[in-house]
């Protein structure tokens, strides 16, 4: 797996922010409180469900909600897929597959994969193996801050 990207949105410091990662060594630089942690935290959280604090203060003060968005593309498969995972209100964990393969479903290799994490897909979707409702589909934007 090469995640290619990272989506924030009302997630700490972040308002709204779009952060493409190209193959290779990626260094994150910045002044204290940047966020640049919250990028490694959010890739944590939305992949592996790890967060060393709780949801509500990982969501941008004043907001319902926050959402992370991993895109990654799959050694399994080389298509690209995103993780997506709110948190607040509506709170949901799914794996998106923007190119569905045999007409809306995961390839079995990135199915079996899936399953193994916990996640079992659902159309062009995978959903966690809990009472999370399902969210629609990432938007894409610009990096606003």
């Amino acid at each position: 797996m090469r995640i290619t990207r990272v989506e924030l949105e009302n997630i700490k410091s972040y308002r709204r922010a779009s952060i493409p990662l190209g193959a290779g060594t990626i260094a994150i630089r910045g002044h204290n409180g940047a966020g640049k942690s919250t990028l490694v935290e959010a890739i944590g959280f939305a992949l592996f469900d790890a967060l060393g604090y709780s949801q509500e203060q990982f969501v941008r003060e004043g907001e319902r909600y926050g959402a992370v968005t991993i895109s990654f593309l799959s050694a399994l498969d080389g298509r690209e897929y995103q993780v997506v995972r709110r948190c607040g209100t509506a709170a949901a964990w799914y794996v998106y597959d923007p190119e569905p393969a045999d007409a809306g479903q995961p390839q079995e290799e990135v199915r079996h994969a899936l399953a193994g994490g916990g996640l079992s897909p659902r159309g062009g979707e995978a959903e966690r193996h809990q009472e999370l409702p399902r969210g629609p589909a990432p938007r894409r934007g610009g990096a606003h801050r």
